[in-house]
């Protein structure tokens, strides 16, 4: 079985909720990861036929989302790693023999990283992982512009 996946940083998936899920459906679209969904505890997405992974922040802003089509089993990962600075969630899937595993990262540009923090996530997983998400990651090769 092979998969389609899309990764994109939505910066507010509710008013765009609608024009993705015809996405994921013309498409095809087995698994989408998203970052920045800006949303809280109390607000619902649903999309029909696909299940809904996420985590929220409490400040509203940053949050990540991964969508799954039903055709996939999927639950979500218990990695507790509370000395980590970065958000991320992740989920495994149960019936895909290509992929095992699928790990969503938001590193917020006003949250300082280290080489151990990513160290330490990707150390949990096997080979068969999928890694995604915003990095706000900055180099000189990439711009002139000082952050």
């Amino acid at each position: 079985m092979s998969l389609n996946v899309i990764q994109w940083n939505c910066r507010s998936l509710l008013p765009k909720i609608t024009d993705l899920e015809c996405y994921l459906y013309k498409e095809n679209m087995h698994i989408c990861i998203c970052s920045e969904s800006w949303l809280s505890e109390d607000k619902h997405v649903s999309i029909t036929g696909v299940n809904c992974f996420r985590k929220d922040r409490s400040d509203g802003f940053g949050g990540l989302i991964i969508f799954v089509h039903n055709s996939i089993r999927a639950k979500m990962l218990d990695i507790s790693l509370p000395h980590n600075n970065l958000d991320f969630l992740g989920i495994e899937l149960m019936n895909s023999s290509s992929l095992k595993f699928v790990i969503n990262i938001y590193s917020s540009r006003n949250v300082q990283t280290s080489r151990y923090d990513y160290d330490e996530l990707f150390g949990c997983l096997n080979h068969k992982t999928l890694i995604g998400g915003d990095f706000n990651a900055h180099h000189a090769a990439w711009s002139h512009t000082e952050m």
